[in-house]
């Protein structure tokens, strides 16, 4: 017996998805649009010199300008898997950010951008920015590039990069890897100012700690005992290092990371000693979001209360102003109190609604709070120094009284004369005001309000009970600062409701073209859970309340709006027309058509040569459309749609919840017929005649309909619109088009069943006409005559969709008891009944002339089956959620699938052959491996350290997993062939073959290739996997490696060694045969003479790497210069730019001298 022949399906292109509701953030940067926009055809970079006045060319140099004048701001949005990048001027989509590594499926839960160089005042921008100096501040702090943090949702974390140096000024991931316990949600990320250190946390409760430099997971945090939802990392220097007294300590070098979690606590840990400073109590409930101001001085809490909760994070700094230099003891304790990591309740700021906050954010120069809820956005105004003087000023002369400002100690100085002009100036004359607000630098409330000229305030506070004169005003600045609550330096502006469910909200910073022309404007980016995303603007005003003049926002300005890009919904029906060419999908608001283009002869490959390869390896990204595209290119909105069945493009039947018929032309957005309320309860299905005559639609009311196409008189033009479907006319013979006819429904036949049908399918030999009923049975028709035929029983619970095989001998159906049944015509008797998804199956289709059947269901699977075995041949998780509809073109080279993800995916058929038992195996395998790895990440996450005292603050960062245990399977094949290699080298045998492996290399070579495979996150499990031989065999080899000069990365040699000989605390099961292999089996002299030799070589090897280098930058260097001065030649980085290359991509080398 000939097996059959099965073709492999590969994932193929994708579209409909723009923002996902799965994660609460998003972020916003301004760059430039295109690095090699300043370098490339007429926009060259220009060679900048400087003349003598002789004429003699002193200096010449090719530099990299930022690309200031071409900056654009863009989004940073999730989208299922993906992170996509989009402009906000014009809604183009720029990138789309997927690891190669990533298995589906999986979602983006968190994400942050940072400039690619750390900004030395901290933060986004320092609070001594000027936002309106012209000079493009944001867009210069992404001159250089960008570096991109994300979270998943399966517990691994990504680090993208962009900049001009690497891949042609296109994105790269640097490293995708595991920090917490399988299949939890990564929901916060954060970054120290160098760029060295990665901070990330999530629902397992616990922060782990990445070295950015070696790319692996350094150590773990544990304390929380709820998800860690917010992270903020205090930079050292935003720590205010006054020199009153002697206060400067070690503190001030510290890096302290800030973490709220879902427990109500608010934890400091300093990263360096690697402990938990101090907990403070934020809430009873849980903290929804957490952001720290720009200098790290004031962390602003959301909770699920009416207010924000602020706290102080510089305790020392108010410590030191209080007490000055004439208490050393004060000092000495407040000094105290910052190495402990203490933080000071700061107040809280009032909100108008109760509503938990679910996002927070600061504008580009820190002067403004957004936040959101589900339908809000709230709006917040930070105070400067001189604002909240002025505001406290008013208080204490409110309560004061009249009588009493004549009789207080020291009576009224200039200094209050100058107040309360200023006070004055300020009432009367708002607009002034405003355009004071405009221009100066805004300074956030990090910097004390005793900062300012203390001669103002110093001999009143709030109390008026302060007598005699004050040192320096430092008393009266003092009580100002305690006075200054979170109160009187943060206002409410306004709260605005918008009309969707809100997910993320984030400022978007003005570009250098905006700076000038939009001042006072603030511009907001909010994400929908309706798969949308738009941009408003509003503008900064004043409005009298209770006769004072008080700041207030605009309406919000629609900007952009993405809707277009994607359904709201659930993709519930698709359908490939027009000779497989389009593709229609329906949501519950809308119809879209898909243009899909396949690059047929890239279908056996991955790449288009050996130079894409390389370039694709860089850049360690997967390309969604390689082999393809899917473009919306039109749609029309339809309220309340349930079912879509088409003939073309031009005739799309859409049945509607009320009841009503539609005929529509996609093409052209234009309804062409409507019958009202046709069916009472609603369509539940419509199907799409053989011939393609006309169409038949079922209702809640137990009846089916048969309608034909037919022609009519133009009796107008009605283009579909957002209201389109609810107009109160009666169009019945609505038409449209210009050519004085259209196409219309006509009813033809009307049947009523005893039950209700919910499913129906014709034949294609158009034989039979089968329906799916509330009663779990399938009744099947003649098609000519509609007399009943067979009633097919066997379902335990009602069928949700059937489909003949093209010769009409079978039909698969499929019901919520998630069973595929197959039975025959002939007799009606069931071939095969099988558990075929974890939930109900919603849809099933054929494939044209044969007996393999695709099944989607709720479970996220999609599956291909052979009706004839009755056995699986693949298996595709590439959906986040429920799967609803599947369609396949006519020739079965592409497979369509979409759901509840609102995202459609592509499948194309190659020549490549599957073998169903290998897919089987492989399967059990890889469940097999994920099973024993959850058990071991819970054995190891929920138990007690070495000593079982319970679970230690401090851990080792990563876990055992399948891969790490398959890298440390091939790397001890490796060393098992070395061994062998090397033993038959030293019996001089001749006769004896090579591996093949070593045909082409020699043994060492083979060996540090295999290393070389191993990820850097998952290097250290690799190694604690060895035997103890096999470690011994390695230190043998990278000590024989380094002696002959063998080693290729002195790096990774030194990582490896460390990770042999630092034994983890954690793995005292396997501590003493490790100790032992690494002291020698043989001879604990041996091993300390190897692991000697070991230090030496590698030393030896780095400085010889690093002076090797230094030699060949300076030559390189000497001969540019030589032949840009003598010769005039300019020099352009065309290593990646040669003949073959299809972008081309040139920018102008630095010099020595020329820097970003």
């Amino acid at each position: 017996m000939v097996e059959k022949t099965y073709l492999r399906y590969a994932v193929g292109p994708q579209g409909g998805a723009v923002v996902s509701n799965a994660s609460l953030a998003m972020d916003v940067a301004v760059v430039p649009s295109r690095y090699t926009a300043a370098a490339t055809g007429r926009n060259a970079c220009p060679r900048t010199s400087s003349f003598s006045r002789g004429g003699r060319d002193i200096s010449s140099r090719s530099v990299l300008a930022p690309v200031v004048t071409t900056s654009a701001a863009a989004v940073f949005v999730p989208s299922l898997e993906a992170v996509r990048v989009y402009s906000v001027r014009s809604g183009e989509l720029l990138h789309t950010l997927i690891p190669a590594e990533v298995k589906m499926p999986v979602e983006v839960t968190t994400l942050r951008v940072v400039p690619m160089e750390a900004n030395q005042r901290g933060g986004k921008l320092g609070a001594d920015v000027d936002a309106h100096n012209g000079s493009g501040a944001a867009s210069q702090q992404y001159s250089t590039g960008w570096l991109l943090f994300v979270g998943y949702s399966n517990g691994y974390v990504a680090v993208f990069s962009c900049s001009a140096a690497n891949n042609y000024g296109l994105p790269v991931c640097r490293f995708y890897a595991l920090g917490h316990r399988v299949d939890t949600q990564v929901l916060a990320v954060a970054v120290d100012s160098p760029r060295s250190m990665l901070c990330s946390a999530g629902q397992d409760t616990d922060i782990t700690v990445w070295d950015l430099v070696s790319q692996e997971a350094s150590f773990r945090l544990r304390g929380h005992r709820g998800g860690v939802v917010a992270l903020a990392v205090v930079h050292p220097s935003s720590i205010s290092t006054g020199t009153v007294g002697d206060m400067r300590s070690t503190a001030f070098d510290r890096t302290l990371l800030l973490s709220g979690s879902a427990d109500g606590l608010v934890k400091t840990w300093d990263l360096i000693l690697r402990q938990c400073l101090h907990t403070v109590i934020a809430s009873d409930t849980q903290i929804t979001a957490m952001v720290a101001d720009s200098q790290g001085r004031r962390l602003y809490c959301g909770l699920r209360e009416n207010y924000l909760k602020v706290y102080n994070t510089e305790p020392l700094l108010a410590a030191a102003e209080q007490s000055g230099t004439t208490n050393a003891r004060n000092g000495t304790s407040a000094e105290a109190k910052l190495e402990d990591g203490a933080i000071l309740d700061h107040g809280t700021v009032p909100r108008k609604y109760h509503k938990p906050i679910t996002a927070l954010d600061f504008s580009h120069d820190g002067a403004f709070i957004v936040g959101c809820t589900s339908r809000t956005v709230e709006v917040f105004h930070v105070l400067t120094a001189e604002d909240v003087k002025k505001k406290l000023y008013r208080k204490r002369k409110r309560r004061r009284g009249p009588g009493a400002a004549a009789t207080a100690t020291g009576m009224t100085t200039d200094g209050d004369d100058g107040a309360e002009g200023e006070n004055k100036e300020a009432d009367a004359g708002p607009k002034n005001n405003m355009g004071k607000k405009a221009s100066r630098k805004r300074n956030k409330m990090g910097n004390t309000v005793g900062e300012d000229d203390g001669a103002e305030d110093g001999d009143d506070d709030d109390d008026g009970d302060h007598a005699g004169p004050s040192h320096g005003g430092t008393t009266a600045r003092a009580a100002t600062a305690v006075a200054a609550t979170a109160a009187e330096e943060v206002v409410s502006l306004r709260a605005f409701f918008l009309p969707q469910k809100i997910r993320s909200v984030h400022f978007v910073p003005p570009t250098a073209r905006d700076q000038l022309s939009e001042v006072d404007t603030l511009h907001i980016a909010v994400t929908y859970s309706s798969n949308t995303m738009e941009t408003f603007t509003t503008t900064l005003t004043t409005s009298d309340r209770e006769g004072a003049s008080v700041l207030t926002l605009t309406d919000l300005k629609p900007r952009h709006t993405f809707d277009w890009k994607g359904h709201h919904n659930d993709i519930r029906e698709l359908a490939f027309v027009d000779t497989d060419t389009a593709l229609l999908s329906m949501s519950k608001e809308k119809v879209m058509m898909w243009s899909l283009t396949v690059k047929e002869d890239l279908l056996e490959s991955d790449h288009l040569d050996n130079h894409d390869f390389y370039d694709a390896k860089e850049a360690n990204l997967a390309r969604v459309d390689f082999k393809g595209a899917l473009n919306n290119v039109g749609s029309v909105d339809v309220e309340g749609a349930s079912c879509m069945s088409a003939i073309s493009s031009l005739l799309c039947c859409v049945g509607q919840q009320d009841g009503s018929v539609l005929l529509l032309d996609v093409a052209s957005s234009a309804l062409l017929f409507r019958d009202t309320a046709i069916h009472v309860g609603g369509v539940k299905h419509i199907v799409r005649k053989p011939d393609g005559a006309g169409f038949v639609t079922l209702g809640a009311d137990r009846r089916i309909l048969f309608w034909s196409i037919g022609l009519t008189e133009d009796k107008g033009v009605q283009n579909a619109d957002s209201s389109g479907a609810d107009r109160g006319e009666d169009d019945n013979a609505m038409t449209a088009g210009a050519g004085g006819s259209g196409a219309t429904l006509v009813q033809e036949q009307e049947i009523e069943l005893t039950e209700a049908p919910l499913c129906a399918a014709f034949s294609p030999d158009d034989r039979f006409f089968g329906v799916g009923l509330q009663n779990n049975n399938i009744q099947l028709f003649f098609a000519d005559s509609m007399k009943p035929y067979l009633s097919l029983f066997g379902h335990k619970l009602p069928p949700t969709s059937l489909s003949f095989s093209t010769d009409g001998t079978l039909v698969a159906s499929v019901g919520m008891d998630k069973s595929l049944r197959f039975w025959g015509t002939d007799f009606g008797d069931c071939h095969r009944a099988i558990h075929a998804h974890d939930d109900y199956i919603t849809q099933v289709e054929f494939l044209q002339d044969t007996h393999y059947v695709f099944t989607v269901s709720m479970d996220g699977s999609v599956k291909q089956w052979d009706g004839d075995n009755w056995i699986m041949i693949q298996l595709f998780r590439q959906h986040q959620r429920g799967l609803w509809a599947v369609s396949v073109t006519a020739n079965s080279t592409c497979v369509a699938t979409a759901g509840a993800d609102r995202c459609i995916r592509c499948f194309l058929r190659t020549q490549d052959i599957v073998f169903p038992h290998e897919e089987e195996a492989r399967m059990a395998q890889e469940a097999m491996d994920e099973e024993t790895a959850k058990r071991a990440a819970l054995q190891r996450l929920d138990g007690g350290d070495a000593n079982g005292t319970g679970a230690a603050e401090v851990g080792i960062a990563g876990q055992q997993t399948a891969t790490t245990a398959e890298a440390a399977e091939r790397l001890m094949e490796a060393l098992d062939i070395v061994n062998v290699e090397q033993q038959r080298k030293q019996r001089g045998d001749d006769t004896t073959p090579r591996h093949p492996l070593l045909l082409n290399m020699s043994e060492w070579e083979f060996l540090w290739s295999t290393i070389e495979t191993i990820r850097p996150s998952e290097l250290r499990y690799t190694l604690l996997s060895l035997t103890s031989i096999h470690v011994d065999a390695l230190l043998t080899a990278l000590e024989s490696m380094l002696t002959e000069k063998a080693v290729l990365n002195y790096e990774i040699a030194s990582k490896v060694v460390l990770a042999l000989v630092m034994i983890p605390a954690e793995s005292a099961p396997i501590q003493g045969l490790r100790a032992a292999a690494v002291r020698g089996e043989v001879s604990e002299v041996r091993g300390a003479r190897r692991l000697a030799v070991l230090r030496r070589c590698i030393s030896e090897g780095l400085d010889e790497s690093v002076s090797r280098m230094d030699y060949s930058v300076a030559g390189l260097h000497l001969v540019r210069q030589h032949l840009e001065d003598t010769e005039k030649v300019k020099f352009f980085d065309c290593s990646k730019a040669q003949g073959y290359k299809r972008k081309y991509h040139s920018r102008a080398l630095f010099t020595s001298e020329g820097k970003h």
